[in-house]
């Protein structure tokens, strides 16, 4: 294990829709010293003030060879302003401001200025395969367009548990469940199935009837 981790360029670790699912400091403490000059790259969810402070507590575990990929706002700025990793915008994040440039790229100036307020040291953007291909065009020059490897693509999000049924466990103690449990759910409507797993909805390619639950092996 440690001869083929040489030859990875990065190691992924985190959790892109849940904060109780974050990693830990004393595990990307460990990472680190596995994956060497590999870097890691930390990818994160929409967060609470609570996991907000999670993350910033990572800041001194890091260095410019890591990254961090952002699904939320204020998790790109704090990255941005106070670690030396760089920030990364996530699937979900990018997915809100490729659809706030659809409405700009007419005008390079405004776009370019609404870039500049995001960040200065940014790294990319990942991006799934069906973004505004003009808006590609435009952000190809501006930073690295990464396209998105994990599986499915997201629906929706929330920072609601999806798999506690009552408003009052939403922020409750945490079983993990989601970790040994996927639900299939077909939508009639949509003609779609989509997994709930973590807090987010994703897409399914395959075709389905009815709702099942099934373990994720």
């Amino acid at each position: 294990m440690k001869k083929s981790l040489h030859k990875v360029q990065r190691f992924e670790l985190g959790h892109e829709a849940c904060e109780r699912l974050l990693p830990l400091p004393m595990v990307i403490a460990n990472e680190k010293k596995r994956v060497g000059r590999g870097g890691l790259s930390l990818v994160t969810p929409i967060v609470s003030q609570d996991g907000l402070k999670r993350i910033q507590d990572w800041a001194l575990l890091l260095d410019d060879n890591d990254e961090i990929v952002a699904n939320d706002l204020g998790v790109l700025v704090m990255v941005d302003r106070d670690f030396r990793a760089r920030p990364l915008i996530g699937r979900i994040l990018g997915r809100n401001i490729i659809l706030s440039l659809v409405g700009m790229i007419h005008d390079p100036v405004l776009a370019e200025e609404f870039l500049a307020l995001l960040g200065k040291r940014i790294a990319g953007i990942e991006c799934d395969a069906d973004s505004s291909p003009d808006v590609m065009f435009f952000l190809q020059s501006k930073m690295e367009i990464r396209p998105c490897h994990r599986s499915g693509k997201i629906f929706g999000v929330t920072r609601r548990c999806i798999f506690k049924a009552k408003v009052a466990d939403k922020f409750g103690a945490c079983r993990k469940e989601c970790q040994h449990m996927k639900i299939l759910a077909a939508n009639a409507v949509l003609g779609k199935l989509f997994v709930l797993q973590e807090n987010a909805l994703i897409l399914h390619s395959s075709p389905s009837n009815g709702i099942k639950r099934m373990k994720d092996t």
